[in-house]
């Protein structure tokens, strides 16, 4: 199976699903130096949801900037099952990414008070 147009070089082959892209994969990161292994992360987001370690070398694996959100539709689903589930992943997200919002959410209400102090001073 392949990943990539006709008329592209095929530069990387996922060894856990054989998939093949024209690009090498950047969100899988051991932390082994000597390990060179990749995996395509449609694989890495399975793989991250039961396991911290290298599928290859056992070596701590780096997930911290792999937050990756996908949702996947059963089409047989009503839309109050596939609504709930997109429901419960993003609560999911944003629980395990608080500070970060928390920050952008300090930064956007300091936006909108230089902007009125902006609009108050030179109007």
């Amino acid at each position: 199976m392949t990943n990539v147009n006709e008329n592209s070089i095929i530069i990387f082959e996922c060894p856990i699903c054989n998939n093949d892209y024209d690009k090498i994969p950047e969100k899988y990161n051991c932390n082994n130096d000597n390990c060179n292994y990749k995996m395509c992360d449609t694989c890495l987001n399975t793989y991250k949801k039961s396991h911290d370690i290298c599928a290859f070398c056992r070596s701590d694996l780096d997930i911290s900037d792999t937050d990756i959100i996908t949702i996947a539709i059963n089409e047989n689903d009503p839309p109050d099952v596939i609504r709930q589930d997109i429901t419960n992943r993003t609560i999911e997200y944003i629980k395990r990414n608080q500070n970060c919002l928390f920050l952008i959410g300090i930064l956007i209400i300091i936006y909108y008070i230089c902007f009125i102090i902006f609009l108050i001073f030179y109007d």
